[in-house]
């Protein structure tokens, strides 16, 4: 009992991504962030069955709470969601583009722009919001960089199909707002959006190979911020997305000192987040990079011990979580892991030795288990050996019957 309450505290210390510093301390989500979760689920109840409605009778109904109760199947606020953001954008006319085709993001153009040319993935751009309706999340000026998801989807959206001065009303579900988290206290869990967008100026797209040293890791340092805002709110899959994105625009420098160390925390982040989700041969891979860019990266070598351990593989998970004590030798959590560890293979060991001591006395797991087939087959060999000795006994008289009577004859 003991040992798996150590393993658990052991879990909690190194379960958690590395923030701007290589101190291992949890990330929290900074005050002001953005993020879009995945869709809802169904809550699993079940309403009673009402028939279904036309898409003209969902055009002449009355009320909105009306609409969602009765075209709902299966009980969801995801559903009763997307029925009130189709009814409402249908009341206010066709000049209501519904961007995705799935009633959960609608756009209406204000204004039309100067420009020319729209955002592109990859591009700097600054931009006005306003909350239009709880008044909470509005923004003056915001400068982000495009296809890092790096602000709310249903802004970045929006984004990518305006020109310079144009402006937009947005109406979002809260899959492309702040999901079922919400942000902090100012916004509830599953909150549909309303905004106005203004695109106030797009810049020019990040050159990686001419920037400075010193910037360079700015711009990964904000990338990693990223995807530890999307870890603390455990949307695991987003954050695995920022992090490659960070990974991907430069290659890593053989002299960058610097560098090295930082895409060797990211790659670890991702091994803790691929820990997350069970998928420990990415866990191994991610890990086994960190700690080729950073040989001290006690975070690494613990997540490898993990993988290792969950393919068995005992020895090599040891040898692991040493090397990481050796660089921490104060880490009592990294000692404790280290004597869980023992205490496992100990055990193995004692299975492996019962089982030989089993194989060495010519029984099986199977005949120790059920000695009533034991003892049939013991039966059933000693009655087969028994028939045979009077087969042969018989054949043996009838001869010396034979003999026998070849000598009356003679």
């Amino acid at each position: 009992m003991s040992s798996d309450v150590n393993a658990a505290q052991t879990a909690d210390n190194y379960s958690m991504v590395d923030n701007e510093s290589d101190d291992l301390v949890e990330v929290f989500p900074s005050a002001r962030a953005c993020v879009s979760s995945g869709e809802p689920s169904l809550d699993g109840s079940i309403d009673d069955e009402r028939g279904a409605l036309s898409d003209s009778d969902i055009t002449h109904a009355a009320r909105t709470q009306t609409i969602a109760t009765q075209v709902k199947g299966p009980s969801s606020d995801y559903l009763e969601s997307s029925c009130r953001l189709e009814h409402e954008a249908r009341e206010r006319g066709d000049d209501w583009e519904d961007m995705l085709g799935s009633g959960e993001l609608y756009k209406k153009t204000l204004k039309n722009g100067t420009g020319h040319h729209k955002v592109r993935d990859g591009q700097w751009i600054t931009v006005k919001v306003v909350d239009t309706l709880r008044g909470v999340d509005s923004h003056d000026l915001l400068t982000f960089i495009t296809g890092f998801s790096m602000v709310v989807d249903a802004w970045e959206l929006a984004a990518k199909l305006m020109v310079e001065g144009e402006i937009c009303a947005l109406r979002t579900s809260s899959r492309f707002a702040y999901g079922e988290n919400g942000l902090n206290k100012t916004i509830g869990p599953n909150q549909q959006m309303e905004y106005t967008i203004e695109i106030l100026k797009i810049g020019d797209s990040p050159k990686y190979m001419q920037m400075a040293e010193d910037e360079l890791c700015d711009f990964v340092l904000m990338l990693k911020d990223r995807g530890n805002f999307y870890f603390s709110r455990k949307e695991y899959e987003k954050a695995i997305f920022v992090y490659k994105r960070a990974l991907t625009i430069v290659d890593t420098p053989e002299e960058s000192e610097g560098l090295r160390k930082l895409f060797s925390s990211i790659n670890s982040n991702l091994a803790v987040c691929y820990s997350k989700i069970d998928e420990w041969t990415l866990v191994e891979e991610h890990a086994s990079t960190a700690i080729s860019l950073h040989a001290l990266n006690t975070k690494a070598y613990f997540h490898r011990a993990l993988a290792y351990g969950q393919r068995g593989e005992i020895d090599r998970a040891l040898a692991d979580l040493r090397a990481a004590l050796s660089i921490e030798p104060n880490e009592k959590s990294l000692q404790r892991e280290i004597e869980r560890v023992m205490s496992k293979k100990k055990e193995a060991r004692e299975k492996e030795k019962l089982i030989f001591k089993k194989m060495v006395a010519g029984l099986s797991t199977e005949d120790y288990a059920t000695p009533s087939r034991s003892l049939l087959a013991s039966a059933r060999l000693f009655l087969s050996s028994r028939l045979h000795l009077a087969v042969l006994s018989f054949f043996i008289v009838m001869l010396a019957l034979f003999l026998h009577f070849l000598l009356q004859l003679w």
